[in-house]
């Protein structure tokens, strides 16, 4: 973050892969003066507990995570008791909260 934050332009928005990297990037963006929702707008991803606890409240992707595991698992033994495997991808639904580190208000 200290490397894209001390560029000449500056990145308008970071997404990072995780929510802990976002508010790892924000605290810092933060501790440097920089207006997080307005100079720059970041995005999580997992929606973590902390990611509406911290402040500004960070917005984020939420997957759900239990139907991916269960998704895995019916795979998974579907393809051990079966001759023909299951190569296939598959999509679960996800949803984009958006709070305070984009400039929306929290939710």
């Amino acid at each position: 973050c200290e490397v894209l934050m001390k560029l000449k332009d500056r990145p308008d928005a970071i997404f990072s892969i995780s929510d802990t990297i976002s508010i790892g990037a924000m605290t810092y963006a933060l501790n440097n003066g920089i207006t997080v929702g307005k100079d720059v707008l970041f995005f999580g991803f997992d929606n973590i507990a902390y990611s509406h606890m911290f402040i500004p409240h960070l917005t984020t992707v939420e997957q759900p995570c239990y139907l991916q595991g269960k998704a895995v698992i019916e795979k998974l033994i579907g393809n051990i008791k079966s001759d023909v495997k299951d190569n296939n991808t598959y999509k679960l639904p996800h949803r984009l909260i958006l709070r305070e580190s984009t400039g929306d208000k929290s939710t």
